[in-house]
């Protein structure tokens, strides 16, 4: 939201402006005759307020009104303050927050059995720190960037900074939470910005030499196709792609001396990779991290620990590893001043829904017969649920009169499309109706194909052949199969529930064990629906078996 108040996407429009003011309270304070001034954004300090320093914000909550969007009020004020809170957070090494007690809880001390976070990473949870005006300057020029950052890698980054400023949210809960966090940061750079290729090398080496032995015995040319295929395995080696990727963003600064104990440069490489491997371990096993990285004075007095020849970092260390890398990272991108972009799509509250078919069924002939699946489904849709049924005249006329010119796949669809339409859909034009029916009787051998549209057809009474038993349930197996996958067929399950019951029908006595079967897929599956529920559990019980 920061990157579109910006303008930096506006195009020629009218710009609407809304002066807008918002509260962050910090832990570090500032004390200023004059707003330090973020480009589009103002900060005033405001010194009379007793406890934890606030900060009034003051910015332009600008829009532009397009035709694309008729927006003319403004929006999203809510996640201006939290995106800039996560950037000063970040850039300056405090706690930004909209609630004082947030920083109040963040902040306190205790011993050292408290898992309190400012025992573990002292400076950045200092309450008696005082902002220098170099500190704001060095924030105004990472704000400056941000707001550079082509709009894919700000998204990106701001969710980095997000998953920063959340770990020290659930630290007190769960320190291995919010380890785990930070290193989620690390990766979400690293599987979106990693330019590291895949070699066939990269493979575990026993199950290498297994393969190369296999693949000495095939042609050169064949041996090298098939490593190349399978060292195409995104997630081959994430963890040596993690760690190229975060070894590549730490320049000499960040193994400049300070003042507690540090890793050297192949210490860190070893403190990366089993930083990753802590992540997995938690997210696959929720196992926690080795019980000395949860030591408060360990982290505080050290940013790695050592144990048995292994390097670990400790919180402190890993929070200094993430600043680094994501700095460095956002310094690294080119300057994007202006860019063409669709900024409505990302405004908060907005989402994308698919439209009720009322609106849109009927209004298009379908000429090019690209939408047979998609209207039957909008039809079958507005049948089931006693929507009514906008006018389809033209478009069921137009797939009757070309059904031989419809793709033989499709044919079945457009046939019962129509069907359905003129024999279940009431208060229809007479002559018309007479005049499709004629076109269906006339195209009748359609109805001797099994597939999906023909056994739908079916639950609504339609005389089709007589299709064997097995093949049905082949069918609609892989109808299920296939359904949840994108502009592919899916139905009402009122309707798949009707083919279900109607399978189990026909197995009864013959096979009541596929009976029962069939009859309880319908019960799971009209989860929405008491009444057939119902019904469906008294079937159930007459079944012997």
């Amino acid at each position: 939201m920061l990157q579109i108040i910006s303008g930096k996407f506006f195009e020629d429009g009218e710009i609407v402006h809304n002066e807008c003011n918002g509260v962050l309270y910090s832990n570090v304070a500032f004390h200023s005759m004059h707003p330090i001034e973020y480009e589009n954004i103002k900060i005033n300090t405001v010194d009379w307020y007793p406890g934890y320093p606030c900060y009034v914000i003051s910015y332009d909550n600008c829009i532009e009104h397009t035709h694309k969007t008729s927006i003319l009020v403004k929006i999203g004020d809510n996640v201006v303050i939290e995106q800039l809170k996560y950037i000063l957070s970040f850039s300056l090494n405090a706690i930004f927050d909209e609630s004082a007690s947030v920083i109040e809880n963040l902040c306190r001390r205790g011993n050292a059995h408290d898992n309190y976070i400012s025992s573990y990473v002292t400076e950045t949870f200092d309450k008696e720190r005082n902002f220098t005006r170099e500190d704001w300057e060095y924030s105004i020029q990472f704000y400056k960037k941000m707001m550079n950052l082509a709009r894919d890698e700000y998204k990106i980054v701001m969710r980095c900074l997000a998953a920063y400023h959340a770990s020290f949210s659930v630290f007190s809960k769960d320190i291995s939470l919010s380890y785990s966090i930070l290193v989620y940061a690390l990766e979400t750079l690293s599987e979106n910005f990693d330019e590291y290729t895949t070699s066939w090398n990269d493979y575990d080496q026993n199950t290498r030499k297994k393969l190369d032995a296999l693949l000495d015995k095939v042609e050169d040319n064949v041996a090298e196709e098939i490593r190349n295929i399978l060292v195409s395995n995104e997630h081959l080696k994430l963890s040596r792609r993690f760690t190229q990727f975060i070894l590549k963003y730490l320049d000499d600064d960040y193994y400049k001396a300070i003042d507690k104990r540090q890793g050297s440069e192949e210490e860190v490489k070893q403190a990366v990779v089993k930083t990753y491997i802590f992540r997995s371990k938690y997210a696959h096993e929720l196992k926690p991290i080795m019980k000395q990285l949860m030591d408060a004075g360990i982290s505080a007095n050290s940013e790695i620990f050592e144990f048995q020849h292994e390097v670990f970092f400790t919180y402190s260390g890993l929070l200094r590893l993430v600043r680094t890398v994501i700095t460095n990272f956002v310094n690294s991108r080119n300057v994007v001043e202006k860019e063409d972009y669709a900024w409505y799509d990302d405004l908060p509250g907005t989402m994308s829904v698919d439209l009720h078919p009322n609106l849109w069924l009927g209004k298009s002939n379908d000429f090019n017969f690209r939408n047979i699946d998609r209207n039957f489904e909008a039809l079958l849709y507005c049948v089931e649920t006693e929507h009514k049924v906008p006018e389809m005249n033209e478009l069921v006329e137009n797939y009757m009169t070309n059904i031989l010119s419809i793709k033989e796949s499709d044919r079945c669809t457009a046939y019962v499309l129509s069907w359905i339409y003129v024999n279940i859909v009431q208060g229809l034009d007479n002559n018309f109706v007479d005049k499709i029916k004629k076109l269906l009787d006339k195209h009748s051998e359609t109805l001797n194909k099994c597939c999906i549209a023909t056994i739908i057809g079916n639950s609504f009474g339609m005389n089709t052949g007589c299709f064997d038993l097995e093949e049905v349930v082949t069918v609609i197996n892989n109808y299920n199969k296939s359904k949840f996958k994108k502009n592919r067929l899916k139905i009402h399950s009122r309707i798949e529930s009707r083919i279900y019951i109607a399978i189990a029908r026909s197995y009864k006595d013959e096979d009541n064990n596929s009976c029962k079967y069939w009859y309880k897929k319908a019960y799971r599956n009209a989860v929405n629906d008491k009444e057939l529920q119902s019904e469906i559990l008294k079937e159930i019980e007459l079944i012997k078996i």
